[in-house]
C-alpha cells in the first residue's frame, strides 16, 4: 500500500432503512491523504436493481437516521477542523438545515416515534474551558486538579469538566423561510426572531455525570438513557 492508495480505503456505516422499506441510507466514510482527515458523505441505496447515489457532499456526514414517517434524514456533520453538528435534510433530497452549534459537537441522537423532536447528547464545557472565553487558549486556562485515574480508560480524556448532557429540540418545518441575519437597525432591535439561526434546544440533564445513549419509549413521553449517578462511580465502573 501506498499513501496515496489510502483515498480507496471506505467504509460504510451503519444503514437507517426507510419506513416503506424500499432504500436505506448510509456514510460512507474515507481517508483523504491531501486534507489528512477522514471524509465522507451519505449513499442512498435503493434495494432493487437502481445503483446507489450520493445524496450529501459535506467535509463529512456521518450517523444518518430517517424519522419514523421517512420525510426526513438526521444526521451529524462536521466541517473541516470543526465538531460535528445536528443536521436534518428532506428525504428526497435538498439542502441540508443545521439544528445545532454545540461548542463540543453532537455525539448522538434519536428521534421521538412522532418525528417532531430528537434527543442529542452533547459535552457542556465548564466556564472559562475550552474556548468558551474569548482570547483564553487552552494553555491559559486555569490548572485543573486530577483526584482518579478512571479518564486514563475511557479513550478521551479528562471529561470532568465537559460533561455529556442531553438535550430535547422540535424538529423545524423544512420548508420555512430561512433565518437572515438582521443588519443595521434592525440587528438593535429586540424583534429580532426568538429562534434565530438555529431551532432553541432544552438541557434536559445537567448532573455531574456523561449521560448516554438516549432513546424514547414507544409513546414519545419519556426518554431513557444511561449515567454513572452513583457516589463512588468515579473508581467503579457501573452506570
Amino acid at each position: 500500500m501506498k499513501p496515496n492508495t489510502l483515498n480507496l480505503l471506505n467504509s460504510v456505516g451503519t444503514p437507517s432503512l426507510h419506513p416503506d422499506a424500499t432504500r436505506c441510507v448510509v456514510s460512507v466514510t474515507r481517508p483523504d491523504y491531501d486534507s489528512d482527515a477522514a471524509v465522507g458523505q451519505l449513499w442512498e441505496v435503493p434495494l432493487d436493481s437502481r445503483s446507489p447515489r450520493r445524496i450529501t457532499r459535506g467535509f463529512r456526514d456521518t450517523a444518518p437516521k430517517f424519522s419514523p414517517d421517512g420525510a426526513v434524514i438526521a444526521f451529524l456533520r462536521a466541517s473541516q477542523g470543526g465538531k460535528p453538528q445536528l443536521f436534518i435534510v428532506d428525504s428526497g433530497g435538498g439542502e441540508p438545515r443545521q439544528l445545532s452549534d454545540q461548542p463540543l459537537g453532537v455525539s448522538d441522537f434519536e428521534w421521538s416515534p412522532g418525528s417532531g423532536h430528537i434527543v442529542f447528547s452533547a459535552r457542556v464545557p465548564q466556564d472559562g474551558r475550552y474556548g468558551t472565553v474569548d482570547g483564553v487558549a487552552a494553555g491559559q486556562e486555569d490548572p485543573r486538579l486530577i483526584t482518579g485515574y478512571k479518564y486514563q480508560m475511557n479513550g478521551v480524556g479528562y471529561t470532568g469538566d465537559k460533561r455529556i448532557q442531553l438535550f430535547l429540540l422540535d424538529v423545524p418545518v423544512l420548508g420555512e423561510e430561512p433565518y437572515i441575519k438582521p443588519v443595521g437597525r434592525a440587528a438593535r432591535s429586540a424583534e429580532e426572531p426568538a429562534s434565530g439561526e438555529f431551532p432553541s434546544a432544552k438541557q434536559l440533564t445537567d448532573a455531574d455525570a456523561d449521560h448516554s445513549a438516549p432513546r424514547f419509549d414507544a409513546e414519545g413521553s419519556r426518554i431513557i438513557f444511561s449515567a454513572a449517578l452513583e457516589p463512588d462511580s468515579a473508581t467503579s465502573l457501573r452506570s
